[in-house]
């Protein structure tokens, strides 16, 4: 043919949420009478998010060839673990004598957010024509997510060995893009 134009992309949208929790109002382990000396509390959120996108555009013709690829991963939402209030995790709120939740334990108590992605994301584009090829490409990655351990709001957290709060987000990327007009 005299004329070749193509157009292809690999967009994938996911919104992921993940969590873990105990509310605010919760009463665990009250009474501790009785519990093993390695009895824990653990409130633990993870995630593992793994994406390969490819997008590739070729046309060949002729006279004239235009060709575009696009990739373009999206990952939205978040990972979160907490014991008390899921909101206003920068304060505290606590007044008085009563706590809205208690937390009990002989061990650990352990409040845990994990979170892993791996992107791979591709795009090529492929032109050729006996005049004019002209290619293009885009590799884009969009990622907007939250990792978050706490422990917020009216509560006591009593335990007799560690208590950890640990948030952690491992995230690798790799974007490619190439073009070739001939």
């Amino acid at each position: 043919g005299t004329i070749s134009v193509n157009v292809a992309g690999g967009v994938a949208v996911h919104t992921l949420t993940t969590e873990a929790y105990i509310a605010s109002g919760a009463d665990i382990n009250a009474t501790n009478t009785g519990a093993g000396g390695s009895q824990g509390v653990y409130v633990d959120a993870g995630r593992s998010y793994n994406v390969v996108s490819v997008g590739a555009g070729v046309a060949i013709s002729g006279t004239g060839s235009g060709a575009v690829g696009a990739s373009v991963p999206v990952l939205l939402g978040g990972t979160k673990a907490w014991i008390g209030n899921n909101s206003g995790f920068d304060t505290d709120s606590h007044t008085g004598d009563a706590f809205a939740t208690v937390v009990n334990a002989m061990g650990d108590v352990d409040v845990r957010a994990t979170a892993q992605e791996s992107f791979i994301t591709v795009a090529a584009g492929i032109a050729g024509s006996g005049v004019v090829g002209i290619a293009g490409s885009a590799s884009v990655l969009v990622m907007n997510t939250t990792t978050l351990a706490a422990i917020s709001g009216n509560v006591k957290v009593d335990a007799g060995g560690n208590v950890v709060v640990w948030s952690q987000d491992d995230t690798k990327s790799w974007a490619i893009a190439g073009a070739v007009g001939i």
